[in-house]
């Protein structure tokens, strides 16, 4: 007798047995292939288990007692951001911005910062706490977690300004004369 080909099961969120799972596949070759579906919900676990077919009818294997299991990625939350102003003097000047990283359920992964001065413009890695440079018009700031492999579905923004120096557009003046006369 032979080894004819196997049967992966999979569950969710629960090891597969011969008569409880939601998918299989019957494979005569490895290494075999699986795509998480894209309905899949962030943060489960899949559950993968083996039976050997043997070439001759009644002569397969129990299911495996190993498993192997993939976690669908959750992304992970916008971080949060304190800035030690928000509007900067008319003649320029800095904010610096403390922070922290968005929760993620993976806890095995690394979070890291970014940020960008437009929704959809190019990341920039960057270690908090962050300070600008020298400012003297208007800008946004985003920051996004990223989890090693996907970046917050969220961001959050921080506006900064300029203050306006003040002007003065018309300038009135009196003038008051006393005179004494001399005796």
């Amino acid at each position: 007798m032979t080894i004819s080909d196997y049967t992966v099961y999979w569950n969710v969120d629960s090891a597969p047995t011969a008569s409880s799972y939601i998918g299989s596949a019957s494979i005569s070759a490895s290494p075999y292939t699986f795509t998480i579906p894209s309905n899949a919900i962030r943060g489960s676990t899949y559950y993968f288990k083996i039976i050997t077919n043997g070439s001759v009818s009644g002569y397969n294997s129990d299911i495996s007692a190993a498993e192997a299991t993939v976690i669908v990625n959750s992304l992970p939350a916008a971080p949060t951001v304190t800035s030690s102003s928000s509007r900067v003097p008319s003649t320029g000047g800095t904010v610096t911005f403390t922070v922290t990283a968005g929760g993620d359920v993976d806890t095995s992964q690394t979070k890291t910062l970014y940020y960008a001065t437009a929704p959809d413009g190019a990341k920039t890695l960057f270690t908090s706490p962050l300070t600008t440079p020298t400012l003297t018009t208007a800008i946004n700031y985003y920051f996004w977690t990223y989890d090693g492999l996907e970046y917050s579905s969220l961001y959050t923004n921080k506006t900064i300004t300029v203050n306006v120096a003040p002007s003065i557009s018309s300038f009135n003046m009196t003038a008051i004369a006393t005179y004494t006369p001399t005796v």
